[in-house]
């Protein structure tokens, strides 16, 4: 799977490069610095690589404490718990946080984070390369895999 990301990688690259020649301006490089998809995965990317993440026991998805520092940092972060009447519904797992969850099914299949159940979540070389590829090159390899 990582190689076929890395394929991709270089495949869309080559698409766009003379896309990129022709239409890379000022205005499109702000529109993909703006895009929330590609700022969040960027945020969740440097985050496993500057911090110790280790996936639960069972399904390997991130502890809740990682859970609420990463999505703190997100454009717009989701709302942890929920009121319901009287009675507060907590978070319990990655599972039930559907953006966090969304990217992080993204970047494994994208090869960007390799993930297993009680290991260490690890960046790629593609995610290493993916944080190192200019800002349209990000958002159109994300939407390749969405």
């Amino acid at each position: 799977m990582q190689r076929r990301a890395s394929n991709e990688i270089e495949s869309t690259e080559r698409r766009f490069s003379v896309w990129l020649e022709q239409y890379h301006n000022a205005e499109m490089v702000r529109q993909a610095e703006v895009v929330p998809l590609r700022r969040d995965m960027v945020m969740l990317l440097k985050f496993v690589r500057d911090n110790k993440v280790v996936g639960t026991q069972s399904t390997g998805n991130m502890p809740l404490k990682a859970v609420r520092e990463v999505t703190a940092r997100f454009i717009n972060p989701p709302e942890l718990e929920t009121t319901i009447g009287d009675r507060v519904y907590k978070l319990r797992s990655e599972d039930h946080l559907w953006p966090l969850y969304f990217l992080h099914i993204l970047a494994e299949v994208g090869g960007l984070l390799a993930i297993a159940p009680a290991r260490r979540w690890r960046l790629t070389s593609e995610g290493e390369e993916f944080l190192d590829t200019a800002l349209l090159l990000q958002v159109s390899f994300l939407l390749t895999l969405w």
